[in-house]
């Protein structure tokens, strides 16, 4: 009895191995169908040339080739192809063979290499067959692999770089001389306070922590834009921006704290003289 959805699996008839796991070099061999083993539901199948016996799935029994559509009609047939030899009467029947190359000047002739045996050999078209799916992968043409889209480099990169400034010039504090290499000066600061009022030199920015790299004593250390007061550059080691006053406090405020002191001393000595 033959399987319903496989006509071509009944005893008596041929089929090609296919995906088997535990003797993969078998897949692509010819095999003649003995009869269905009712306890285990596989068939006992003989295989060609060997006449090995053994028993398989009816899954692991592909179309044979003799029976596959455009099998005759040598569309399938190119260079690296594997096929069936099918001459009942020659020594390579029912042999798998792989196809080395195509002399249309020679009578149709494909030259072969034997796959048990490495063998090269010289052999008719019209004695091969496609193997299972060959002539279904001829007549497919092979799709190029989708290229990857190149990642967009221009203006997503550039508003990256816009908000990455402006977080920096926002812990800034929108002052300026904060560069790398610029010399800068430590104040407020809690957790070493004996730094307070010495000299750095900025190294590098690090934007995920805002804080800048400081070289100082031969040290280094992260610090907040908040504890440093930038150096006016060419104006003499330890002068300050022009904003700010020697702890932070700003220029202004410092000048008009001098004023007040300055009027309050004219005072006294008024007082004094009267």
């Amino acid at each position: 009895m033959a399987e319903p959805l496989r006509p071509w699996v009944r005893p008596g008839g041929s089929a090609l191995l296919q995906g088997l796991k535990a003797k993969p070099e078998l897949n692509g061999q010819s095999v003649t169908i003995q009869e269905r083993d009712p306890g285990t539901g596989r068939w006992r199948c003989k295989v060609a040339p060997f006449g090995e016996e053994i028993k398989v799935k009816a899954d692991n029994l592909g179309k044979p080739a003799d029976e596959g559509e455009g099998s005759k009609d040598g569309k399938w047939l190119r260079r690296g192809v594997l096929a069936v030899v099918v001459t009942g009467d020659s020594p390579l029947a029912d042999q798998i063979v792989r196809v080395v190359t195509l002399d249309e000047g020679s009578g149709g002739k494909c030259r072969c290499v034997v796959r048990a045996s490495g063998e090269q050999v010289t052999v008719s078209r019209s004695e091969l067959r496609p193997m299972a799916g060959a002539a279904a992968a001829a007549e497919e043409k092979p799709q190029a692999a989708p290229q990857p889209q190149p990642a967009t480099t221009g203006a997503p990169r550039s508003d990256w770089r816009a908000a990455e400034l402006e977080r920096r010039r926002l812990a800034e504090g929108f002052r300026a001389g904060f560069e790398e290499g610029a010399t800068v000066v430590l104040q407020a600061l809690k957790g070493a306070p004996e730094l307070n009022g010495k000299q750095g030199k900025l190294l590098t920015f690090n934007s995920q922590s805002l804080r800048w790299q400081v070289e100082v004593d031969g040290i280094t250390k992260s610090l907040s834009p908040s504890n440093l007061v930038p150096v006016i550059s060419g104006s003499g080691a330890g002068k300050r921006s022009k904003d700010e006053g020697p702890n932070g406090i700003r220029a202004e405020a410092a000048d008009a704290q001098e004023a007040a002191d300055t009027d309050e001393s004219a005072s006294k000595r008024q007082r004094v003289e009267e």
